[in-house]
């Protein structure tokens, strides 16, 4: 009995060390179709700073809009949404640090890049060397919480403020992402979501009410398994303390609409709906019925109908 106690553990262990050490080989970025045609079309770009090559999309010609997606997510997640925006705006969207097609700088200290503060700076350069005075902000998850951040700091940058799920209230996530903060477990989980079927199973529930095609599914794969994109994963994850922006709500003065997916799995809908409207009350919050963590994705139609009335509307306190 003793032996056969002695196995799991041991078992156990050998798993997790082994999704430690796991690790995907890069896909070079010319594999992604999706970014040839926009090469293409000459609407990717990449943008020298000192920490790091920024690479984002630009698109349209108008007042200026700044998208950022989400962890783990690129520019294409943003694309529809933003061809649509593109009519009567100009679109940037932005491969925030540690995701997509942007590479740190080899000098980088990743520590310091991978925080609120880091990301804020890079934000600022990227509107300085555009000659931005300022952009409406739009942001999903990871990439709401950034923009609200940016938002808190620099008020007169921004114009409006949309969150799509965005982070940002230190509102606590779903308990397997907080296993992150676990070390070695934190690392194993990440290594093995860059497993493409498991990477798979994870969107799933994010597109909702739809689901993720293949071409979703592989363009989302191809730079998520960057090695130097998963360690940004985790670096972020611990890093980045949200209660920064919350606390700094006092401080957001742009006209704010913030929509959630009522099916979220990453963060609670209802309970962010809650805090909005109690931290934040002149923000409008909407929640969509069915739809997920992306909800531009499973509710597009609905989710540009509501940005662009946003955006083009005079401000008369009615939101």
């Amino acid at each position: 009995m003793r032996r056969r106690s002695l196995v799991l553990p041991f078992a156990a262990a050998g798993i997790l060390l082994s999704a430690c050490a796991f690790m995907p080989l890069a896909t070079p970025s010319t594999d992604s179709p999706f970014l040839k045609r926009m090469q293409a079309a000459e609407q990717s770009h990449t943008l020298h700073l000192p920490e790091v090559d920024l690479h984002y999309l630009q698109l349209g010609q108008g007042p200026p809009v700044v998208m950022l997606p989400g962890g783990g997510s690129w520019a294409y997640d943003f694309y529809d949404l933003a061809s649509r925006l593109a009519t009567n705006h100009t679109v940037y969207i932005l491969d925030t640090p540690g995701n997509g097609y942007t590479v740190p700088a080899p000098s980088t200290d990743l520590n310091r890049l991978y925080t609120l503060e880091g990301i804020n700076a890079v934000l600022l350069e990227f509107m300085r060397a555009k000659k931005l005075e300022q952009a409406d902000f739009i942001g999903n998850s990871w990439g709401g919480g950034f923009g609200l951040y940016f938002a808190e700091r620099h008020p007169e940058r921004v114009r409006r403020y949309v969150s799509l799920a965005g982070t940002g209230l230190n509102d606590p996530a779903t308990f397997l992402w907080r296993l992150r903060h676990v070390p070695l477990l934190g690392e194993a989980l990440v290594n093995l979501s860059a497993y493409r079927p498991l990477l798979a199973w994870g969107l799933r529930p994010m597109y909702l009410p739809g689901a993720p095609s293949t071409e979703d599914i592989d363009e989302m794969y191809r730079p998520y398994i960057r090695p130097w994109n998963l360690h940004s994963q985790l670096l972020i994850y611990r890093n980045v303390d949200w209660a920064a922006t919350r606390q700094g709500l006092t401080a957001l003065k742009a006209p704010t609409l913030v929509i959630w997916g009522e099916q979220d799995d990453v963060l609670d809908a209802r309970r962010n709906e809650a805090l909005w409207r109690t931290l934040h009350p002149a923000a409008r919050v909407v929640v969509l019925p069915g739809a997920g963590h992306l909800p531009h994705q499973g509710n597009l139609d609905e989710v540009f109908q509501l940005i662009q009335t946003f955006l083009v509307e005079e401000i008369r306190g009615a939101w």
